[in-house]
């Protein structure tokens, strides 16, 4: 990331005792992180990989827009819907932030868990395509997000920094295997393909 914002960066004198910079990418790649995790060890809580995801979808279409760079695709078909219908879509992530929403009933929301998935890989494609790599939870989400939706998605080769490509064969052998299950088993193939070794 040599543009603007790591000369930012280098201008802004030392952080005072006590306070934490972040940047956006971090923002991003910790939410995303952090929703899949949940997502795959907790499946009854629908609402916190939902409301991460959403957050650093905003994160990253506002390093899309000073970039110069498109917007994901499921930003861009949103944003070509109907305002019903876009107010529909946010109705379940202001519920969740701020306690309201537009539907008609006030104290409970109506939510579509699969748009968390849609969402999170989204974040995902646009992460590899902003900064060239994925952290490991990402590449596993990527991958059993492949494995369940194969035409949505078809088997590729995620970026790990500079780890191996991860095998369709490989991955095809988990497909049976429930969300903690997958994630463990997938974790330890992607690890080991980030550190080099075939054990």
């Amino acid at each position: 990331m040599a543009w603007s914002q790591s000369k930012e960066a280098n201008e802004r004198p030392p952080a005072r005792p006590g306070v934490v910079r972040i940047n956006r990418q971090q923002a991003a790649e910790w939410q995303i992180d952090n929703a899949i995790l949940v997502w795959f060890q907790n499946e009854e809580d629908v609402v916190s990989p939902h409301t991460l995801a959403v957050a650093a979808q905003g994160v990253l279409t506002a390093l899309c827009r000073d970039m110069g760079k498109p917007f994901s695709k499921v930003v861009t078909w949103i944003n070509q819907q109907s305002k019903s219908f876009q107010e529909q879509i946010g109705n379940p992530q202001n519920f969740f932030k701020h306690g309201k929403h537009k539907q008609r009933f006030k104290d409970v929301a109506s939510f579509t868990p699969g748009l968390t998935e849609t969402f999170l890989i989204d974040n995902v494609v646009v992460y590899q395509e902003l900064f060239d790599r994925l952290s490991i939870p990402m590449v596993v989400f990527a991958l059993r997000f492949a494995v369940i939706h194969p035409k949505g998605l078809p088997l590729v080769s995620f970026k790990v920094a500079d780890a191996k490509p991860v095998q369709a064969a490989e991955v095809e052998k988990l497909a049976g295997l429930s969300r903690k299950e997958f994630f463990e088993a997938a974790l330890q193939l992607v690890a080991r393909r980030h550190d080099g070794t075939t054990r």
